[in-house]
This record gives structure tokens, C-alpha cells and sequence, in this order.
């Protein structure tokens, strides 16, 4: 294989890891707003919330749909660490070329090498702390389900899990905002006329995200439960 043979060769495989990069990320954002929407049903009390995650545990069809997600999450983080790496050892900026940032967001930008690591960390413990953690049942509609509200509530009691958690909200919302962006940049969807759009959009996604999740625990933590 000729040099410029290589070279085009990991050039076009470059570009595809971006695009899957891209579009497993747009596929995770999708998933936040669904899980936003089950998070918001907290705020409807014990019963409902309950409940709901009694259907999310025992419907075979939204199992499916977590071992997919459960695919598409590993896709996106290996890729990212590979991309991390190789744009490491060539110098460059991760995550997308120096001139491909457009709109001021450089902080945004530099940092989705940092705020990526930290998310992946932060839903590991998230996910042992409330949706394994929980060891309360509670007797609904003749069926003996868990007290994941109780749970949540307990947790949230707490200023040092709340504190933790909207940090981790934070570093979530930095990090869509410029992935979302991105990701319309990566699939070439770069246009005059609608960058400006494209560019309130993520920064409008990146507000309901850290505003939606951040308020939740703050509910509790005042004593709305």
C-alpha cells in the first residue's frame, strides 16, 4: 500500500469514526429528553413515578431499547477515546479540526475531551446509587414494586449528592451543547443560512437539559417531597 494510499485510507476512516461519533451522540440526546421526561414525573408523587418505573424494568420492548442504548453509549465513548488519541498524536484539537469551530465555543470545544470522561463516570455511579441502589418496595396496585422514589428522595436529601449532580448537570449540558452543534457540522449540514439556527438550537438543548435535571433535586432537597 502506497503512502498516499494510507493516508486517504485513514483520512476516510477518520471521517467515518466522526460521523459515528456524531450520530451516536444525537442518539444519546434523543435518549436524555426521554429520560428528562420520565425524571419530571417525580414531581407527580410516589404512585406515578413508581409506577412508571415499574413498567420501564418489566417491559421487554424498553429492555431492548437499554441494551441498544447500552450499544450505542459504548460506540460513542470508544470512539471518542480513540479520536482523543488520535488527534493527540497528530497534534491537533480533539473532537473536530481548529476551523471547523465557527462560533466562539472554543472553551466548549476544548473541553468535550474533559466533560466526556466525567459523564461517563458520573452515569456508572449514577446508575449504582438510584437505579440498582434502591432496597425499598412498597405494595401498588396489588403488585409488590421497589420505592425508587423513596430512594431518589433520600438521596437528594443530601447537599453533597445534590451539589455533585448539578456539576455533573453542568459538564452534560457543556458537553451537548457543542456535540450537538457539531454533529451538523460533521455530516456537512453547514450552511449560512442555517448555522445561526442550528447554533441557538444547541444552546437551547444544552439550557433544557442542565435546567430540566438540575431542578429536580433541588425540588427535593428544599422539602417538596
Amino acid at each position: 500500500m502506497s503512502e498516499a494510499t494510507s493516508e486517504l485510507y485513514s483520512w476516510r476512516a477518520s471521517i467515518i469514526k466522526k460521523q459515528l461519533m456524531a450520530l451516536t451522540g444525537l442518539m444519546m440526546c434523543g435518549f436524555l429528553l426521554v429520560h428528562l421526561a420520565g425524571n419530571l414525573l417525580l414531581l407527580k408523587g410516589s404512585d406515578v413515578f413508581n409506577q412508571f418505573a415499574y413498567l420501564m424494568v418489566n417491559n421487554p420492548i424498553i429492555i431492548g431499547l437499554e441494551w441498544l442504548l447500552l450499544l450505542v453509549f459504548l460506540m460513542h465513548t470508544t470512539i471518542g477515546f480513540r479520536l482523543i488519541l488520535e488527534n493527540q498524536r497528530a497534534r491537533t484539537k480533539a473532537y473536530a479540526v481548529r476551523s471547523t469551530v465557527a462560533r466562539g465555543s472554543k472553551f466548549a470545544f476544548i473541553s468535550m475531551s474533559v466533560t466526556g470522561p466525567l459523564m461517563m463516570v458520573f452515569i456508572i455511579v449514577h446508575l449504582f446509587d438510584l437505579k440498582f441502589g434502591s432496597e425499598y418496595l412498597v405494595v401498588q396496585s396489588d403488585l409488590e414494586v421497589r420505592d425508587l422514589y423513596r430512594t431518589v428522595v433520600e438521596f437528594y436529601s443530601s447537599e453533597v449528592n445534590v451539589a455533585i449532580y448539578i456539576a455533573a448537570m453542568c459538564a452534560t449540558a457543556l458537553h451537548v451543547q457543542h456535540g450537538f452543534w457539531s454533529a451538523f457540522q460533521t455530516f456537512g449540514l453547514s450552511h449560512a443560512r442555517y448555522n445561526r439556527l442550528v447554533e441557538l438550537s444547541s444552546d437551547v438543548f444544552a439550557l433544557v437539559i442542565l435546567i430540566g435535571f438540575g431542578m429536580i433535586p433541588i425540588y427535593f432537597l428544599l422539602g417538596y417531597s
